[in-house]
């Protein structure tokens, strides 16, 4: 097998049953034999042994998500509970693999990576879920906050809050003139 040869990926730990392109051949740093990195048709790239691959005239069954993102273009990916929203502030050609890459800002300012083809393209993002609020906990006990010092007796005859540290204490008495520092 070569470069560009179409395979499906027939055992292993993950990816059964993936097909996809061979754009990477390499030497297996876990073992004997050869490693492939292999564009899958689902748009994920795979790093995989080259025994657990066949190749196949199988034709890609993904299809055509719509039209290819563009800087500025508003995007969703993934579905369900793992669904997001964002808008592409990146796109260019993928550095591992074949096709295009594309960087996504979703509505809290994190930063998502994907494949040109795990991305939809959309009319408009949905709201955004309003964050929540700062504020204490129900359970959490009454206290003092950043707003309100606690009170350490009559203002007039304290200075401010007790000292840290002891004002008694003789002065350290070093062997040579100089301190060690």
């Amino acid at each position: 097998m070569d470069k560009g040869t179409r395979v499906k990926v027939y055992k292993g730990r993950n990816a059964v049953g993936t097909t996809g392109v061979i754009f990477w051949i390499g030497d297996n740093k876990f073992g004997d034999g050869k490693r492939i990195g292999l564009e899958g048709d689902d748009g994920q790239t795979y790093w995989l042994p080259m025994e657990n691959v066949q190749e196949t005239s199988e034709a890609s069954t993904v299809e055509d998500s719509g039209p290819e993102p563009v800087k500025g273009s508003k995007v969703r990916w993934g579905s369900g509970e793992t669904e997001g929203f964002g808008t592409v502030f990146w796109f260019g050609a993928a550095k591992n693999g074949r096709g295009n890459r594309v960087g996504v800002n979703d509505a809290h300012g994190e930063t998502h990576w994907f494949s040109a083809k795990q991305v939809t393209v959309i009319d408009d993002l949905p709201d955004a879920p309003v964050a929540p609020s700062i504020t204490a906990a129900p359970d959490m006990p009454e206290g003092p906050s950043w707003d309100h010092a606690p009170d350490y007796g009559d203002a007039e005859d304290d200075e401010g809050p007790p000292p840290v540290w002891n004002d008694n204490a003789p002065e350290p008495v070093w062997d040579d003139e100089e301190p060690p520092f």
